[in-house]
């Protein structure tokens, strides 16, 4: 980025931060005093970079999981201990890690390692999806308490979602859950939790596969693996003293309910 396109992306994420709402392209444009084609190849880079988010529906923007994590010692510090254990498994295992949080009643994508394949996964950062959706809400909801599970899921999922709860219990009980073709077609994906010491999640590890790479069989054996990443960053972070005197990690990921 040239200096004079640093300083006008620089603008934009002043006037997304300064409330607490999402802009149009229009807006932003006027804000700044810029035309609309300018804004909108600035906003596609920073985009792809997490540090703002259009949302699909409203075409609106907001700041991203990544700008955020800037200034949450406890998303940094999830962040910190999970990188080392993602760059591992996806070159002992050739397969993309993404590490997901709760925000709301969504998962969103704050940091991920793509395999160096030529065929593989990719996943964009600040990617969201709803939490009853794929493997990594379901292995988030899992480890959930019963009923703030059913506050996520709404009143009704009890008796509307018998096999979902079914599932979840399995999951819990396995320590992982796993989705094939759920968003992408010919991929396959294994999730487990990141908890605190008390059990609770604070974040999902997801691997995921074309499912030409790897056959069924070995679904169970790459899962595991993720299991015993995943317990070295909840280790790492039992053990890493807190910064500040933010909310707790645990405390983070139920905010927005």
């Amino acid at each position: 980025m040239k200096a004079g396109t640093l300083v006008k992306g620089l603008d934009l994420l002043t006037v997304l931060c300064a409330k607490s709402s999402d802009y149009s392209l229009t807006e932003l444009a006027t804000a700044i005093e810029i035309d609309k084609s300018t804004v909108h190849r600035i906003l596609a880079v920073m985009e792809t970079m997490g540090f703002v988010e259009k949302h699909q529906e409203t075409k609106r923007y907001t700041v991203g999981p990544q700008f955020r994590a800037l200034f949450s010692t406890n998303y940094g510090q999830i962040q910190r201990g999970a990188l080392p254990v993602m760059r591992s498994l996806a070159e002992s295992l050739g397969v993309t890690v993404a590490l997901r949080i709760r925000e709301g009643k969504q998962m969103v994508v704050i940091d991920r390692v793509e395999s160096n394949d030529r065929l593989r996964v990719s996943f964009p950062l600040g990617l969201r999806h709803s939490i009853s959706f794929g493997s990594a809400g379901k292995a988030f909801l899992a480890f959930l308490p019963a009923n703030e599970a059913m506050q996520l899921l709404g009143s009704g999922s009890l008796t509307k979602n018998a096999a979902l709860w079914s599932s979840l219990a399995r999951i819990k009980k396995r320590g992982y859950a796993t989705s094939r073709g759920t968003a992408v077609k010919g991929t396959v994906s294994a999730s487990v939790p990141i908890v605190t010491a008390h059990g609770r999640p604070i974040a999902v590890l997801s691997l995921s596969w074309p499912s030409a790479k790897y056959p069924n069989r070995q679904i169970k054996q790459i899962a595991e693996a993720g299991v015993k990443g995943a317990h070295r960053i909840s280790k790492a972070l039992i053990d890493t003293p807190r910064e500040t005197n933010e909310s707790a990690p645990n405390e983070i990921a139920i905010s927005g309910v």
